[in-house]
C-alpha cells in the first residue's frame, strides 16, 4: 500500500529566499541541497526515482515453507541502480524544501500529501544486486501484522519566514554512501511513491546544472 509522497508541482514565479550569500533558490522546483565543489557554493536539484516494491514471492515461498511459524514473508521498497546521479561532495549538506508549491517539472508528479512535510524522512540506502533498497516490510504470518525498517537519519527543520520553503539539515555528518528522501507516513505497511535520490561521494565530479551566483547573475543580465 502507497501513501501519497510528497511531490507537489513547483509553481514559476521570482526566485525564493537565499540559501547562501547571492545564492537565492529558484522559483521552481520541489527538493535543492546546498552543495560545495572546489570551495564554491553550489544549489543541485534532487529529482525524484519512482519506488519499486519488490514481493520477493520467491523466496518468501520457500522461507515459509521451510519455517511457518517463525519466518516472516518479506517485501522491500527500492529504486533502480546501484547509484544517484546526483553526487554531493560533503557530509554536511542543508536542504531546501518547498511546502505548498505547485509546479510542472518533467520530474514531479501532481499528488499532494495529506501529511505533508511532517511525514518526509531523509534516509540512507542499502545497496542490494545493482538496486537501492530504502525499507523492508515484514509480515507475521499469523497475524498478518506489518512492521517497517528503515535507515532514518534525524534532521533538523526549520521554516524559512515569510515562505513556503523549509529548511532541513542533518543532524550528524553524512557518511559517504546512498540516500534519499521519501514520505514515510506512521502506518507500518505504507511508504512514499517516490525517493529523491542523491550520494554523498567527495571524489565525484561536478554535478550537471547546478545554480551558483555566477549561473544567477548570467540569467539576471539576459532578463
Amino acid at each position: 500500500m502507497c501513501s501519497s509522497d510528497l511531490d507537489v508541482p513547483a509553481e514559476r514565479g521570482t526566485p525564493g529566499p537565499f540559501a547562501a550569500p547571492g545564492l537565492a533558490l529558484p522559483s521552481a522546483g520541489r527538493i535543492y541541497a546546498l552543495d560545495n565543489f572546489a570551495g564554491k557554493p553550489e544549489l543541485v536539484h534532487l529529482k525524484y526515482r519512482t519506488v519499486d516494491l519488490n514481493n520477493h514471492a520467491g523466496s518468501n515461498i520457500l522461507k515459509t515453507q521451510a519455517a511457518p511459524f517463525i519466518y516472516k514473508a518479506k517485501k522491500t521498497v527500492e529504486i533502480e541502480g546501484s547509484s544517484a546521479e546526483v553526487r554531493l561532495h560533503e557530509g554536511s549538506p542543508v536542504f531546501f524544501i518547498r511546502r505548498n508549491s505547485w509546479g510542472n517539472e518533467e520530474s514531479e508528479d501532481a499528488s499532494q500529501p495529506s501529511s505533508g512535510l511532517d511525514t518526509f524522512s531523509l534516509l540512507r540506502l542499502e545497496v542490494k544486486s545493482g538496486r537501492r533498497v530504502a525499507a523492508t516490510i515484514a509480515f507475521t504470518q499469523v497475524t498478518g501484522h506489518a512492521s517497517r525498517s528503515d535507515s532514518v537519519l534525524e534532521t533538523i527543520r526549520e521554516q524559512i519566514p515569510g515562505t513556503d520553503w523549509y529548511k532541513l539539515t542533518p543532524k550528524e555528518a553524512l557518511t559517504p554512501g546512498e540516500y534519499g528522501w521519501m514520505a514515510l507516513p506512521k502506518g507500518q505497511n505504507t511508504f512514499g511513491t517516490a525517493i529523491y535520490d542523491f550520494a554523498i561521494d567527495g571524489a565525484a565530479p561536478e554535478n550537471a546544472g547546478v545554480v551558483t551566483a555566477e549561473t544567477e547573475n548570467t540569467s539576471a543580465r539576459h532578463h
